[in-house]
């Protein structure tokens, strides 16, 4: 029996955040572009400039300060449990349900920025039942 990748579970990380949904719902609210970019999203990290010590009272040595990015990888907590909050997306007269790990503000933030490239308006409602948006590609917050 083969597999159906678009019923796939799949969490897409963004700046604050993860989304986690059936491919195809992602691909059907979002598209394929932001799926790859969650996918293949990076983390900035920076070093400040310090002194390492490899043994009590021995010789310091001095690190400078770096800055790199790492492969953002997509978690979530509770063990085998899905991490985050239950969100009904609104595209095309139908709801859709995600889980969202992170804050409103991010993702009204990832929303606002129109990395998606569906070309649809998305509205959404938190747990709580609190509306967000109209959202779209072509709206800026």
């Amino acid at each position: 029996m083969a597999q159906d990748l678009l019923a796939s579970r799949v969490t897409v990380s963004f700046n604050g955040g993860s989304l986690t949904a059936k491919r195809g719902v992602l691909r059907a609210v979002f598209g394929d572009q932001f799926i790859k970019d969650g996918l293949t999203a990076e983390t900035q990290i920076s070093r400040r400039a310090h002194q390492r010590r490899r043994k009590i009272g021995g010789p310091t040595t001095s690190v400078s300060a770096a800055s790199y990015s790492i492969p953002a990888m997509s978690t979530s907590s509770g063990g085998s449990t899905l991490g985050g909050e239950a969100i009904r997306v609104l595209v095309d007269g139908k709801w859709w349900t995600m889980r969202l790990s992170g804050s409103h503000k991010a993702f009204n933030a990832l929303l606002g920025s129109g990395l998606f490239e569906s070309g649809k308006v998305v509205f959404w409602r938190a747990e709580s039942g609190r509306p967000y948006g109209p959202f779209s590609a072509q709206t800026e917050i």
